[in-house]
C-alpha cells in the first residue's frame, strides 16, 4: 500500500498542474441567447420591452441577494403585467425565467415550497422553450440546481440525493423523462454541459458545506449512482473518473489508492469540489498508514484561490 501511496506523491510531484483551483463558471446570461436568436423576428418596441423587463429583473435579484426586500419588491412590481414584455416566440422561455427569479424571491422569504413549484414550473418551460430554441435546455441545470440548494436550506439530504443524481445523469448521459429534453441536451456543446455540471458541482459542494455535516456519506452515495461502463462525452469522462475513485473509498484503502493511481491524470480537470475530496480522503489515507505529508505537498495538492 505504501508502494501506491508513493507512487501518487511522485504523480504529484511531477506534475505542476495539479491544484484545487480552477476557473469560475462563466456564462452568457440565457437571455442573451435566446433573444440573439429570435432577433430578427422581433419588432424594435419587443427588443425594448424584454430589455426593459430584464433591467428591472436584475435589479430585483439582486436586492433579494443582499436581503434588502423592500427595494427588490419595487423592482420586482415594475415586471408587471408579464404580457406586455413577452412575443409568443419567447414567452416561454421569458416566463421560465420569470419563475426563477419569482422562486428566489419566495427562497429568501423562506416560503420554500412556493419556491419550489415554481422551480418545476421554470423547468417545464425550459423545456417548451427548447422545442423553437434547443440551447435553451442548459438552463435547466441552473433551476435544478436552484431546487436542490432549496432542499439543502430545508434540511431533506434524502431529497438532495435523489434530486442530485437526477441531475447529474441529466448533464452526463442525457437522462430525462422528457424526450425533449433527452434530444436537446446532445445538441449543447460537451463544453457547456461540463461547465455547468463543474458549476452544479462545486455550487451544491459549497451549499452543504453550510448545511450539513458529513459530506462524506452524500459523496459516497453520490457515487454509487454514476454508471461507469455507460457510452459518456470524452470531455466528461473526467467527471465519471472522479466519481469513479470517490467510489472506491468505501471499498478499502488498496482499492481507492489503486482507482486513484489509475485516474490521477482526469482528476486534474474534474470539479474542484470532488478533487478537494479526494486529496482530503488520500491524506488521511497517508496519516493512517504513518506517512505524514510535508505541508509543502499538503499546499499543492489542496491549493485554492
Amino acid at each position: 500500500m505504501k508502494e501506491l501511496i508513493h507512487n501518487i506523491l511522485n504523480k504529484i510531484e511531477g506534475d505542476d498542474r495539479i491544484s484545487i483551483a480552477q476557473p469560475k463558471f462563466k456564462n452568457r446570461h440565457i437571455f442573451d441567447d435566446l433573444s440573439g436568436y429570435f432577433k430578427s423576428e422581433l419588432s424594435k418596441e419587443e427588443k425594448m420591452s424584454l430589455y426593459y423587463y430584464m433591467s428591472h429583473s436584475e435589479k430585483a435579484l439582486n436586492h433579494y441577494r443582499n436581503r434588502e426586500f423592500y427595494q427588490g419588491d419595487g423592482s420586482f412590481k415594475k415586471l408587471f403585467p408579464l404580457d406586455d414584455f413577452f412575443s409568443d416566440k419567447i414567452r416561454s422561455g421569458m416566463m421560465s425565467l420569470h419563475y426563477s427569479l419569482s422562486s428566489y424571491k419566495n427562497y429568501v422569504e423562506s416560503n420554500y415550497p412556493l419556491a419550489m413549484s415554481e422551480i418545476d414550473a421554470a423547468k417545464l418551460l425550459a423545456i417548451e422553450q427548447s422545442k423553437t430554441f434547443p440551447y435553451f435546455v442548459i438552463a435547466i441545470g441552473e433551476q435544478w440546481l436552484n431546487k436542490v440548494r432549496v432542499l439543502i436550506k430545508t434540511g431533506n439530504l434524502s431529497d438532495t440525493i435523489s434530486e442530485t443524481i437526477l441531475l447529474n445523469h441529466f448533464l452526463l448521459y442525457g437522462k430525462h423523462s422528457d424526450q425533449t429534453a433527452v434530444a436537446n441536451i446532445e445538441t449543447v456543446e460537451t463544453e457547456h454541459r461540463k461547465l455547468m455540471l463543474t458549476h452544479v458541482i462545486n455550487s451544491i459542494d459549497t451549499a452543504l458545506g453550510k448545511s450539513f455535516k458529513g459530506k462524506e456519506d452524500f459523496y459516497s452515495i453520490i457515487s454509487k449512482e454514476i454508471p461507469t461502463s455507460e457510452p459518456v462525452h470524452q470531455e466528461l469522462k473526467p467527471i465519471i473518473d472522479a466519481y469513479q475513485v470517490i467510489n472506491a473509498v468505501s471499498k478499502g484503502e488498496a482499492d481507492f489508492l489503486e482507482q486513484l493511481v489509475q485516474n490521477f491524470n482526469n482528476i486534474e480537470t474534474c470539479p474542484k469540489a470532488l478533487k478537494q475530496f479526494i486529496f482530503n480522503e488520500f491524506i488521511r489515507v497517508c496519516s493512517v498508514q504513518g506517512l505524514a505529508l510535508s505541508g509543502e505537498v499538503n499546499n499543492k495538492i489542496l491549493s485554492r484561490y
